[in-house]
């Protein structure tokens, strides 16, 4: 209730003061006042601001403004006729606002002038009153101070004994570790604080009293040995703070067990070095400064013992082999005197030497034979021996091993010869022929070749026949001779007889195939062609195909054509090959064979201009002869085809003839079906499909035929024409043709309906049913097959199914039941 009666009467004092302004105001309209400039802070303390500012011409005084942060006012602070004011009473390190209106008195009336810009000032921090210092470690020290009134942080200032304060840190902590000063000894220290406040920053005028710490380096407490060798070793150790340099001293029989000092180093690591005698040493180190001539130690560090022993032998080798000897060598063992050499005899682990070296021989030991050894270091000091662990076993064997490179060269003559790399030692070599079970001696050599077909009849291997041999090194040692043992057993292929004239047609997937009977002993075919009355090589056909036909065995190469270019004559000629370490020979090229080849192009070309796509998902419409065929990859691709989808079509009006030539081509069972009849209410035509499936696959499923094996096929549908009786002739009217092309699925409809002689039935020739359903129907089917093997595959398939084999003539059309073959090309009708 009391704030609120002050708040009126504030409220009421203020429209008073302001109807009286304004109407002094109103009365002085005619009076200018100037504005005061140039406001500043002349000098400031933690608990007074000065201000100053220029004189204002005609003026009765000035009014002095402070801003009120609570209540965001300005408050009158004075008024006074001096050109300058000092607020005292301040709290240190606080921010304050002034401004000054100039004014003219006329009576109890002020004109006021315009406010001068504002000027804000922070108060300097008190003194930091006192400072404390405690020490932790020798040479790390905590300071500690009470808080200074309006500091916002504090600066920290260090010297030694005989230097001047430098600033070392800044924080707005109370306290603050000093860590491993630059030197031991005296060190002073002093704080002056800060007050800042936006972009406004004051010191306090003086420093803290100092306070004063004695440092020492600190103690060495991480020494360790590492690298230990047979001899030496290396001191490590971390730095110490404080420190300048470091005594080591050593401890061990040769100082009488005190210590004593060994070395005074500057770095953190100390190098041991001693003679080759095995002992233990004890060490330790002790930090030392040294400021101004005065030197401060550290307590001494904890000792290490280290154990200076012979280094092992690790890398054992043999570095040289002999028919008799082997000379061992190994890495140097540091510390060691000599070494002991074991050999293990009859299982046991025996010395046979001692050395001073790192090799040995070992003599008097039997060819081509395996041994093993081991060494071990010693150090011999004073009559005192040491020894280490002995070293891995070795296992070496002695030459006059087997002969290596062996290898075999056949010329096109049939000729051949041995080759082989020089045996270090041998005074020449024996070579063997196998003769059925037995291995006959074919003569020596004292070079590294030697010709084989020479010992034949004639001086030339037989055609295609197989040859082995073997050879081994010997030498006369004490008038004995010593043989190595023999090489593996070397194969030598000779050339195979003369292929005989390939036949060669046109297959699917616009390819040549060469097909010839296999020669006996070729590994492989070198192939030529010729080109512009010149035979050019194509190359040794190491992936081709064999496969067998009417008891005998033929071999079928496919060259792909790549478009009218291709088109003419192509000649071919083959010649058998072997292959003998690596490297090819071929004998005699066959009769040429050759042939015209004429690249037919896809339908798709054909009927560029003529295709349009229909309502029906998939397929195609031809408008030349109006006829529907499905389009290369249409949505019955991804579902095969089997036996019950023949059975099912009756459900939805779908009435045919059908048929499945059955057979086995390249580890597959493939099937070639053809369809005719009746295709729902308004559609006939016919079908051809090629499909296939694995021969591991039990279920009857094939899966339509991807794009790698379809087939060039072409298919013409025609329809008889009855008599005025209703009787059937031999009178076939053509209803369209699809054109010669790759397909999986060769399909055509047309739009009409047949006459249906009897219920549906699907039936297939090779199931022994002859009366067709739809005898006004026959499909004329062309299809070329991949080679030579897949046509023997199918024509036989053909056979089974009833179908009779007639011979070839341009234009032909066989009769139902009847084929026609012409190269690759099998014509037959449905």
């Amino acid at each position: 209730m009391k704030h609120w009666t002050k708040r009126c009467l504030a409220l009421l004092l203020a429209v008073l003061m302001l109807v009286s302004l304004g109407a002094a105001q109103l009365a002085q309209a005619g009076v200018s006042v100037g504005k005061v400039k140039s406001l500043k802070a002349s000098s400031v303390t933690a608990t007074q601001i000065q201000l100053k500012w220029t004189a204002v011409k005609g003026v009765s005084g000035y009014c002095v403004y402070i801003y009120d942060e609570d209540d965001d006012e300005w408050l009158v602070e004075t008024y006074t006729k001096n050109t300058a004011y000092t607020d005292k009473g301040l709290s240190s390190g606080t921010r304050y606002m002034y401004l000054v209106k100039a004014y003219i008195k006329d009576g109890t009336t002020r004109t006021f002038g315009k406010e001068s810009p504002q000027v804000t000032v922070l108060t300097k921090p008190a003194r930091v009153a006192k400072l404390k210092i405690k020490q932790v470690t020798p040479a790390k020290f905590k300071l500690s101070w009470e808080s200074a009134q309006g500091a916002t942080g504090y600066q920290i200032f260090a010297r030694s004994a005989d230097g001047a304060y430098k600033k070392i840190a800044t924080t707005k902590k109370r306290t603050y570790t000093v860590k491993y000063p630059a030197a031991p000894g005296v060190m002073y220290f002093k704080l002056r604080p800060y007050a800042k406040s936006g972009k406004l920053t004051q010191y306090a005028d003086q420093y803290s009293a100092s306070a004063k710490a004695n440092g020492v380096p600190a103690q060495v407490t991480s020494l360790t040995a590492t690298n230990i060798g047979a001899a030496s070793a290396t001191l490590k150790w971390a730095a110490c703070p404080g420190a300048s340099e470091y005594i080591v001293f050593k401890k061990d029989v040769t100082t009488k067990d005190a210590f004593v000092k060994a070395a005074t180093v500057k770095e953190t690591t100390y190098e041991i070095k001693y003679p080759a005698s095995p002992r233990t040493v004890h060490y330790s180190v002790q930090a030392s400064a040294t400021v101004n001539g005065k030197t401060t130690l550290a307590p001494v560090s904890e000792a290490v013992y280290i154990s200076l022993w012979p280094k092992a032998v690790t890398s054992l080798t043999v570095q040289k082999a002999g028919h008799n000897s082997l000379t061992l060598a190994w890495n140097k063992a540091d510390g060691a005197s000599e070494y002991h050499v074991f050999q293990y005899i009859d299982g046991e682990l025996q010395e046979i030497g001692t050395t001073g070296n790192t090799t040995y021989v070992v003599s008097n030991l039997m060819p081509e034979t395996s041994y093993s050894f081991r060494v071990r270091a010693v150090a011999n000091y004073q009559g005192q021996i040491t020894e280490t662990a002995i070293s891995p076993v070795l296992t070496a064997q002695t030459t006059f091993g087997t002969v290596k490179g062996a290898t075999v060269v056949l010329n096109t003559s049939n000729t051949g010869m041995l080759s082989w790399n020089a045996l270090e030692g041998a005074a020449g070599y024996q070579i063997e022929k196998k003769n059925g079970d037995r291995w006959d001696p074919l003569g020596d050599s004292k070079t590294t070749v030697f010709s084989i077909s020479d010992k034949e009849p004639g001086g030339t291997f037989a055609v295609g026949q197989t040859y082995q041999y073997r050879l081994r090194a010997y030498l006369t040692e004490n008038g004995e001779t010593v043989y190595s043992p023999y090489t593996d057993v070397i194969e030598v292929h000779s050339i195979p007889a003369k292929p005989e004239k390939p036949i060669i047609a046109a297959g699917a997937d616009h390819t040549i195939v060469v097909d010839w009977p296999t020669v006996p002993g070729a590994d492989s075919y070198h192939l030529q062609f010729l080109d512009k009355g010149s035979w050019v090589d194509y190359d040794v056909m190491q992936v081709i195909h064999k496969y067998v036909h009417n008891g005998v065995e033929r071999t079928s190469f496919r060259f792909p054509m790549e478009g009218d270019k291709d088109t003419g004559t192509h000649q071919y000629r083959v010649a058998a090959a072997v292959k003998n370490d690596g490297r090819w020979t071929y004998g005699a090229y066959s009769e040429p064979a050759s042939m015209k080849y004429t690249y037919e192009p896809e339908p798709e070309t054909v009927y560029s201009d003529a295709m349009q796509q229909t309502g029906l998902v998939g397929y195609l419409y031809d408008p030349n002869e109006g006829v529907f065929f499905t389009a290369d990859d249409p949505w019955q691709r991804n579902f095969g085809f089997n036996k019950l989808y023949d059975l099912a079509s009756q459900f939805v009006w779908i009435q045919y003839d059908t048929t499945r030539f059955y057979f086995s081509y390249q580890d597959s069972d493939w099937m070639i079906q053809p369809w005719k009849g009746q295709y729902g209410a308004i559609l006939f035509g016919a079908e051809l499909g090629v499909y296939k499936k694995y021969t591991d696959r039990d279920a009857e499923h094939y899966d339509c035929a991807q794009d790698d094996d379809r087939l060039l096929m072409s298919m013409e549908l025609e329809r008889n024409i009855l008599d005025e009786n209703g009787k059937m002739t031999d009178n076939w009217q053509h209803e369209f043709n699809r054109p010669y092309g790759t397909y999986w699925w060769c399909t055509g409809f047309k739009l009409g309906y047949l006459r249906i002689t009897k219920p549906f039935e699907a039936i297939t020739a090779n199931e022994g049913l002859t009366n067709p359903t739809y005898p006004d129907l026959r499909a004329n089917f062309r299809v070329t097959v991949k080679d030579y093997e897949m046509m023997y595959a199918f024509t036989e398939s053909l056979e089974k199914s009833g179908y009779k084999k007639i011979a070839y003539k341009d234009g032909v059309k066989p009769l139902n039941l009847e084929y026609a073959v012409h190269d690759l090309d099998v014509y037959f009708p449905f």
